[in-house]
């Protein structure tokens, strides 16, 4: 497993289109039989729904300091999300 944590500042500043091509690029230069797994840690202001179909679609692990009930909340974008309220965790 390769792992990439996304976190420092606010890295949904770098913009969708930024993590598109990421993805791109770890798809590209992925190892043969090594799966790439992406952590982001946010502070979810600027998720809408275009991010949270990203994050649930590339699997992104999201980390928030907010309750996952605020981050993407529509049901349909992220249907499993489980949250740790204490921690502020949510699993995607």
């Amino acid at each position: 497993m390769i792992g990439f944590s996304w976190h420092g500042g606010e890295p949904t500043l770098l913009g969708l289109d930024y993590f598109h091509k990421i993805v791109e690029l770890q798809r590209r230069h992925q190892p043969r039989g090594r799966r790439i797994v992406n952590g982001i840690q946010t502070n979810g202001t600027l998720l809408d729904e275009k991010w949270c179909r990203f994050l649930s679609t590339e699997e992104f692990g999201v980390e928030s300091a907010w309750t996952a009930r605020r981050i993407c909340t529509t049901a349909t974008v992220l249907p499993a999300v489980e949250a740790d309220s204490q921690a502020g965790h949510a699993r995607i």
